[in-house]
């Protein structure tokens, strides 16, 4: 009985030890990353305030990060996603904003005066909350101090075998989105009638909102069985509100922007927030955080040096200071690499014909193949010129056989009775005698 309570103390043990270790890992891996999640500052804010959410749980009320749902399996983890991931899907929310703002698309009308998102990390921090449950179910709370209307659109895609890089991921959830609105029309533009009204077509309005000018997403990926399981979630600083317009409309798109349209997508309005993240100027302080006001304005004036476009986006920048160094582990690459050659020999196998080279950035890395293509095509070669030759040896020895000198059809008729008029007359040996015949004409 000892034994038995013993072995149960030592499992139970061995669950805490993992899950401990895989949220020091989790914590560690963000501090790698440089990823500022700031938690102190938002326990600075009182979500178990009951003014937030009328009388609901807040997703943050006495909630930590790295605390996954009983869904999830051992294997999750919340992605510390980097300042490009971040951009990339501020861009891509853009994109479709932009479309559906310039008019004409799905007969949408266009709008007067919709801004352009920014990311926020506060409502990143929330949606980290809601991700981190390892289920596709909506917080029934995540308002803060300065949106009182949070709204939030959820997503899971479930893949095996190779997998995408995780842009393309995140791409698709978002596209999947967008693509609900093919439910929606310009009667639900004009008046929201209120949430799974009809077809789906919520988590498109949500993102094409006017009110919306705040983002923050959380990723979230885990083993299953083989399958690779991706969970995302983002929240808006605002949601539709039922009978209110999703935007206002005009004749000419962008046309009532306060602070002017934004560089960077021309139908949507600009926004501070939004400016700063599109200017080439924003990653300074990242690298360096040490650099005064009079070196900002020196790299202001180098940076003026770089190729500029129409449009004031600097495409090439070479005046930052210090240089962000991104190390990585000798075993972290090794264990990278081979997994690809695991994947190469899969793909060799597949496609038997297949010439893979490996290209690198000083030299070249050849798998041998084209030394056994080259040799096999010699011998295919070899081959046919073989038969190629034993074809004309047949041909000329039916040639010989039949007593056709010429390839004419005059001199073959001459040839022929040239043959017949010379064997007018055949001897054969039958025993010790002699026969003679004469041969039919």
């Amino acid at each position: 009985m000892w034994l038995r309570v013993l072995l149960l103390h030592i499992v139970l043990l061995g669950s805490v030890v993992s899950q401990g270790e895989r949220d020091a890992n989790a914590i560690e891996n963000s501090k790698e990353s440089g990823e500022s999640i700031s938690v102190e500052l938002y326990n600075a804010t009182n979500y178990c305030d009951p003014s937030l959410c009328e009388g609901h749980p807040h997703v943050a009320c006495n909630a930590e990060l790295y605390n996954y749902g009983s869904k999830c399996e051992i294997s999750a983890q919340l992605l510390n996603l980097k300042r490009d991931t971040e951009q990339f899907i501020v861009d891509k929310l853009n994109e479709f904003r932009n479309q559906v703002a310039r008019g004409g698309f799905q007969g949408f009308l266009p709008a007067s005066h919709m801004p352009a998102l920014s990311w926020d990390k506060e409502l990143a921090y929330l949606a980290r909350l809601n991700v981190q449950k390892c289920s596709l179910v909506f917080d029934k709370c995540r308002n803060t101090m300065s949106s009182r209307d949070v709204g939030q659109s959820i997503a899971y895609k479930g893949l095996k075998g190779n997998l995408p890089l995780l842009e393309d991921i995140i791409s698709d959830q978002l596209l999947m989105w967008f693509n609900e609105n093919s439910g929606a029309s310009m009667m639900d533009i004009l008046k929201y009638r209120g949430h799974n009204v009809g077809k789906p077509k919520d988590n498109f309005l949500q993102m094409i909102l006017q009110d919306n000018e705040k983002v923050g997403c959380a990723v979230l990926q885990q083993s299953k069985n083989d399958w690779m399981q991706t969970y995302i979630t983002c929240n808006y600083d605002h949601s539709p509100v039922a009978n209110k317009p999703i935007y206002e409309t005009s004749p000419t798109a962008a046309d009532h922007c306060p602070d002017g349209q934004s560089r960077k997508f021309q139908f949507l309005c600009s926004t501070l927030d939004n400016e700063k993240e599109e200017s080439p100027y924003a990653m300074v302080d990242n690298f360096s955080s040490d650099s005064s006001e009079d070196e900002s304005k020196k790299q202001k004036k180098k940076s003026a040096k770089s190729r500029t476009h129409k449009d004031g986006v600097v495409h090439e920048v070479t005046t930052l200071k210090k240089n962000k160094i991104f190390r990585v582990k000798g075993n972290t690459l090794k264990r990278k690499f081979g997994n690809f050659l695991r994947y190469l020999n899969k793909a060799k196998k597949k496609t038997e014909n297949t010439h893979v080279v490996i290209l690198t950035s000083n030299h070249e890395v050849d798998d041998g193949k084209n030394q056994n293509e080259e040799a096999q095509a010699a011998k295919v070669l070899a081959r046919r010129t073989r038969l190629m030759q034993k074809s004309l040896r047949s041909q000329a020895r039916r040639i010989r056989n039949r007593g056709i000198m010429s390839r004419t059809m005059k001199h073959s008729r001459m040839i022929k009775q040239t043959a017949r008029s010379r064997s007018g007359l055949a001897r054969s040996r039958i025993g010790n005698g002699h026969a003679i015949w004469r041969t039919l004409k």
